[in-house]
């Protein structure tokens, strides 16, 4: 529009927690900017909310070693250990 970009976000709100959707437009409108102003040959942008970003991370800090092994393994080794 004039030579710029129209973006029009249409959404049920009540169906998404409080703030989920402006996280979600944040996002996008990001992703959208980095594009068209962007180097693409570098990577791609972090979508996550930095509150989000966060979060994560303190979750994650607090896991212990999830060790080398498949995540499939433990489910084979269990019925073998109780024979």
């Amino acid at each position: 529009r004039e030579g710029g970009l129209f973006v029009n976000w249409d959404a049920v709100e009540e169906l998404f927690p409080a703030g989920v959707l402006d996280g979600m437009f944040g996002a996008f409108c990001g992703l959208v900017e980095w594009l068209a102003e962007g180097d693409w040959s570098g990577p791609v942008p972090v979508l996550v909310p930095a509150g989000q970003v966060a979060v994560r991370e303190a979750v994650n800090a607090g896991v212990g070693s999830v060790g080398g092994g498949l995540l499939y393994a433990g489910v084979f080794e269990q019925p073998a250990d109780r024979l």
